[in-house]
């Protein structure tokens, strides 16, 4: 898939999720160089992460970097606001103007590339789901559907990683983070996801 039919599906998946995305955001001469062949190799993601997070921190965030997750291909790092911006992170990371900023022009374009080259198939994806059922129900949350359960993990992260008050207990929501970085939930696109999200799998 070209560099301009990924940047227009990640407008459409901002768009849909109420994101703006200021009209001068552009990728990166960097990020358009690694998007040229239309294919991502590791050392061009490693070097867009990095582009990435020096961004970050310039803007007044910390970068906790994790290195290379062997399990799920991919580089691992959190993300921590530690200086005043114009908005606060709120429901997600892109609604901090900086963050979008800096994802759009280091590393968007490769992420979306790469996840397409590394996707898991169909059986695989349910295999996940099913493990991370499993491990919420352990961890004291029971739902039957990874679309049920997905806005509580979610709701986990923003407590654990983002520090914001929530209706999970501390060692809940710890729980469940460490959940969601055991298990690869990654789908082609929203409708394989509507699918899959809606599948009775415990």
């Amino acid at each position: 898939m070209s560099a301009e039919a990924i940047e227009a599906d990640l407008q459409a998946q901002a768009a849909a999720a109420g994101i703006t995305v200021p009209d001068d955001l552009r990728p990166s001469p960097e990020q358009l160089e690694a998007m040229a062949d239309e294919k991502v190799e590791r050392f061009e993601l490693e070097r867009q992460v990095q582009a990435f997070q020096e961004c970050l921190r310039a803007a007044g965030f910390e970068v906790v970097d994790h290195g290379w997750d062997e399990k799920r291909n991919q580089p691992d790092f959190d993300t921590i606001k530690t200086s005043d911006g114009p908005t606060a992170f709120g429901a997600t990371p892109f609604s901090d103007p900086a963050y979008l900023r800096c994802y759009g022009e280091h590393f968007a374009l490769v992420n979306a590339a790469w996840a397409r080259q590394n996707l898991p198939s169909i059986e695989k994806v349910r295999e996940e789901i099913r493990g991370m059922l499993q491990c919420a129900a352990e961890a004291g949350v029971e739902r039957p559907t990874y679309g049920e359960l997905n806005p509580i993990v979610v709701e986990a992260l923003m407590q654990v990683e983002m520090g914001q008050r929530g209706s999970l207990d501390d060692e809940t929501a710890e729980a469940l983070v460490a959940c969601h970085k055991r298990y690869q939930i990654v789908t082609a696109n929203r409708e394989e996801a509507d699918r899959l999200f809606a599948e009775r799998l415990r």
